[in-house]
């Protein structure tokens, strides 16, 4: 009777293979585009990484027991670890662009949830293909010590077997966070250096900055390019201090900025506590002063500095990764 089921004949079949071989291809047509000093350096790393990907499943796949089997699985998925490292320096380095990085980033998690399910796949048919034989029994079923002797061995394999695969999940899980957590990380960065770096008087002529207190940014700036510019307040969710919102005014028919405000949340996981959030330096700081202190005249301000502590997933990272960068607000130059 035909199951429906298509049987796996060849490495070929697998999906996870088949995954590994789309990321392959993703990485060799992404490093086409490194720097030339990158051939034998980070473009070679990363192309021998997703190459040992594939060519482990295939290996794996050749083998005949469970332990020879995993072995090469289990190498595979480190490459993809590797990949996913190499992956984010391309990111920092400016070697791919945000979609690009999204692309293979959900790619490699693909993978690693195919290779989890075929590594636990090949414990199963490797159990069920295993024999458990007493020899010189001169009966034909098992006495009770032996069935005692079995049952304890059976649980003692289940528990180990299953603590394995815990700690497989947490270590995938834990991959995948960071990768989500770093991405997170860059594009609230990006996003709020660029509304910053553009902000410019207010539709009524007010000063760019309204406030500038270590947890608040309040500022305008035309963010949609419609040529008014918007009310802007970065701040903390005031019931959920992980949360960073922003709030956003538009001038409105009076320019006065008295209409709706929409609150959108930028990012969660924030860790900063009562650390700040913001930071800000005067004209005359060259790199080594320290920020400004006590109450702000927001007209001296010429830098601000973004610092975020995020971790989005306690499940799986027990730290923070931090981001920071100094903004230098194009227009606050025309007030020196």
């Amino acid at each position: 009777m035909n199951s429906g089921v298509k049987k796996i004949k060849s490495f070929t079949d697998l999906n996870a293979w088949k995954e590994a071989h789309k990321l392959v291809l993703m990485i060799y047509e992404i490093t086409k585009d490194f720097p030339k000093e990158e051939m034998f350096g980070l473009t070679s790393q990363i192309r021998r990484a997703v190459v040992s990907v594939v060519s482990n499943i295939a290996e794996g796949f050749s083998r005949q027991s469970y332990k020879e089997k995993t072995q090469f699985y289990f190498i595979a998925q480190g490459s993809l670890t590797e990949i996913q490292s190499q992956l984010l320096i391309a990111k920092d380095l400016k070697y791919v662009n945000k979609q690009s990085f999204t692309d293979i980033a959900n790619q490699t998690i693909i993978a690693h949830k195919l290779l989890y399910g075929l590594i636990k796949k090949s414990k199963n048919i490797s159990a069920h293909n295993s024999q458990f034989t007493i020899h010189n029994s001169s009966k034909s079923g098992f006495t009770l010590i032996e069935l005692v002797v079995a049952i304890a061995v059976l649980i003692i394999m289940v528990v180990a077997i299953s603590a394995f695969f815990i700690v497989l999940y947490k270590e995938q899980g834990s991959d995948i966070a960071r990768i989500e957590r770093t991405d997170a990380a860059g594009r609230t960065i990006e996003t709020m250096s660029s509304e910053i770096r553009k902000m410019n008087r207010a539709e009524s002529g007010v000063f760019p900055l309204e406030t500038v207190q270590e947890q608040t940014l309040v500022f305008y700036s035309d963010i949609d390019n419609d040529g008014l510019t918007e009310k802007i307040e970065y701040s903390l969710n005031g019931s959920d201090e992980t949360i960073l919102e922003r709030k956003l005014t538009e001038p409105g028919d009076d320019l006065d900025y008295s209409g709706e405000e929409v609150t959108t949340v930028v990012v969660s996981g924030i860790k900063n506590g009562t650390d700040p959030l913001f930071k800000y330096y005067d004209k005359d700081y060259t790199g080594t002063e320290g920020s400004l202190s006590g109450e702000i005249n927001v007209t001296d301000v010429r830098i601000i500095e973004i610092i975020l502590d995020i971790n989005p997933s306690d499940k799986y990272l027990s730290s923070s990764l931090r981001a920071e960068t100094k903004v230098h607000p194009r227009n606050l130059k025309n007030f020196d």
